[in-house]
C-alpha cells in the first residue's frame, strides 16, 4: 500500500512541477486537473524524441516545435474519454496498475484468515459481518453434528478467544427435525435449553473455552456445523484481530494507433495563395482530431459494454433502469419527463450498491435521453451553453451532480452513468497514454506529394465495471 501511494504522489508531485516549470507556456489556460496530465505528456514526448537517432531527431524537431507539442495541448484538452475516465500517463510502453484489497490476517468467527473484508471492486464485505474488531466472536464453528453420536462436541473442544464473558455463550445448530436450535449460556458455567434437549455433564470453562455438551437422544444433531456466538474480554490480550493489505497489479499495455496524410504541392500552393493557410498544418491537425474522436469512440463503447454486461440480461450484478417515453394516463408528457430525475437516482445508486463505494459522477447519453434531460425545469438542468463542434459534447450538469454528455453516435434512448475518480486505487477504468503523438519529417518524392505520418501510443485498462450502469428509454 505505501508502495503504491508513494507512487502516486510522486507522479502528481511530477506532473504538478512539469506544470508549474519547463511545460508552462504551453497549459496556460488549461483547467488545473488536466494542465498537470498533459505537461507530463509533453515530457514523456520530449524523452521519446530524445531517444532518437540524431538524423531523426534534427529532421523532426521542426516538427515538433509546429505541430506536435500544440496537438497534445489541443487534443488531450478536448478528449472527452479523459472527462469519463481516469488518465493515467505511462512512463514506458507497459506498466501497472494497481488496486488494493484488505483482508482479514487472523480466524475469528465465521471471518477466515485471507477473507476479503473490502474489496477494491465491491467495497466492504458484509458477509463477514462488522464485528472484526469488536470484542463479539460471531459463529465460530466447534463441532459438527450427527445424529447417531450423543455427544457430538467432546471435552478437548474450546472456544478460540478467550477469556469469555460469562452468560454471553449462544450455541446454535441444526437438529434432526430439521429445525435451527439454540442454546444459552447460564452464566454458571453450565447450558440451558428447551426440555429434554440437553443430556448431562454439560460445562463450559470461561477461562480456557473448553466445553462439554451433549444431547438428549430425541434431539441429536443431524449433521450440520454447530456454531459459537461469544463476547472475550481483550483486556490484557495479545490475541488482536489482524487486518493485512494486498496490492494487485495489472499490467497495461501500449498499442499504437497510426494515420498517414498526403498532400500536393500545387494544393498546397492555392490554398496559401488563396486564403492563407498552410496545408500541412490543416492536415495534419485533421489527423490529428480524426485520432482523437477515434480514441474516445473506442473507451466509450469498452464503457457501453461495461454497462451492458452489468445488466446481464436482467440477471447481472446491476439492474438496467428504465423509464417509459409514453406518459401514464391522466399524466401530461411534461410533468412525466419531470419525474425521470427518479430514474437517474435509481441508476446512480445501482453503482453505489454494487461497488458500495460511490454514485454516478456523469451521464453520457443519446440524443433522446438528452432531450429529457436539457427540457427540464428550474434548478434541475444547468446548461453550458450553446453546443459546438463534432463528436461527443459536454451539455451542462444534471441535480447538481452529474456531468451530462451528449452523444450523437449512441443509441438515442440510451444512456450510461459511470463515476470518474482522480486516483488509479480508485478509477473504473484507466486511460494510460504514453507517446501521444509522434510526427514523421515530411517528405516530398517526385510525384509532388507531400508525406507526413502520425502516431500515437497509448493503454486502457478495465479496473472496476461495477462504476458503470445503463438507462434506457421503453
Amino acid at each position: 500500500m505505501e508502495m503504491t501511494e508513494n507512487l502516486l504522489a510522486t507522479q502528481q508531485r511530477t506532473a504538478a512541477s512539469l506544470a508549474k516549470g519547463p511545460w508552462r507556456k504551453w497549459v496556460e489556460n488549461v483547467p488545473p486537473e488536466k494542465a498537470g496530465i498533459i505537461a507530463y505528456l509533453m515530457e514523456n514526448q520530449k524523452n521519446w524524441m530524445s531517444g532518437l537517432d540524431e538524423d531523426t531527431r534534427l529532421a523532426n524537431i521542426g516538427s515538433y516545435e509546429k505541430f506536435v507539442f500544440p496537438m497534445i495541448k489541443a487534443v488531450y484538452a478536448n478528449l472527452v474519454a479523459s472527462e469519463l475516465v481516469s488518465v493515467q500517463p505511462m512512463q514506458s510502453p507497459t506498466s501497472l496498475v494497481f488496486y488494493k484489497d484488505v483482508r482479514a490476517g487472523t480466524n475469528k468467527g465465521r471471518v477466515k484468515k485471507g477473507d476479503s473484508i473490502y474489496s477494491a471492486r465491491t467495497g466492504w464485505n458484509e458477509n463477514l459481518g462488522f464485528n472484526y474488531s469488536a470484542e463479539i466472536v460471531e459463529a465460530e464453528q466447534i463441532g459438527v453434528g450427527d445424529a447417531s453420536d450423543l455427544t457430538p462436541l467432546a471435552a478437548a473442544a474450546a472456544l478460540a478467544w478467550t477469556p469469555i464473558r460469562p452468560g454471553s455463550i449462544t450455541i446454535s445448530y441444526t437438529a434432526s427435525d430439521a429445525a435451527i436450535k439454540t442454546l444459552a449460556d447460564d452464566g454458571a458455567g453450565g447450558f440451558t435449553g428447551a426440555a429434554g434437549e440437553l443430556g448431562s455433564g454439560n460445562t463450559i470453562n470461561y477461562a480456557t473455552g473448553a466445553i462439554l455438551l451433549t444431547f438428549a437422544t430425541a434431539k441429536a444433531p443431524a449433521a450440520a456445523p454447530i456454531t459459537a456466538t461469544y463476547d472475550f474480554n481483550s483486556e490484557g490480550s495479545s490475541t488482536i484481530p489482524q487486518v493485512d493489505i494486498a496490492l494487485t497489479s495489472t499490467p497495461v499495455f501500449s498499442r499504437a494507433r497510426k494515420l498517414a496524410t498526403r498532400w500536393s504541392i500545387e494544393a498546397a500552393a492555392t490554398l496559401k495563395a488563396v486564403h492563407g493557410m498552410d496545408a500541412e498544418v490543416e492536415l495534419v491537425t485533421d489527423t490529428a482530431n480524426e485520432m482523437r474522436m477515434e480514441v474516445d469512440r473506442e473507451i466509450i463503447n469498452d464503457l457501453i459494454n461495461l454497462a451492458t454486461a452489468n445488466h446481464g440480461g436482467g440477471t447481472g450484478p446491476i439492474p438496467e433502469t428504465t423509464f417509459a417515453k409514453a406518459a401514464p394516463t391522466n399524466i401530461s408528457i411534461y410533468m412525466h419527463r419531470q419525474s425521470f430525475a427518479y430514474s437517474v437516482i435509481a441508476c446512480s445508486n445501482g453503482i453505489f450498491k454494487a461497488t458500495r463505494r460511490h454514485q454516478a459522477t456523469w451521464i453520457l447519453c443519446g440524443i433522446n435521453v438528452a432531450n429529457i434531460i436539457m427540457g427540464q425545469e428550474g434548478q434541475q438542468f444547468q446548461s453550458a451553453g450553446t453546443v459546438q463542434g463534432s463528436g461527443v459534447q459536454y451539455v451542462g450538469t444534471f441535480q447538481q451532480l452529474y456531468k451530462v454528455y451528449m452523444d450523437p453516435y449512441m443509441d438515442v434512448d440510451t444512456a450510461i452513468m459511470g463515476y470518474r475518480g482522480d486516483s488509479f486505487l480508485d478509477a473504473g477504468f484507466v486511460y494510460a497514454p504514453w507517446i501521444p503523438f509522434y510526427a514523421t519529417p515530411t517528405i516530398y518524392l517526385d510525384d509532388f506529394l507531400g508525406r507526413k505520418g502520425i502516431l500515437s501510443h497509448y493503454g486502457k485498462k478495465p479496473v472496476n465495471g461495477l462504476y458503470y450502469a445503463r438507462l434506457r428509454l421503453t
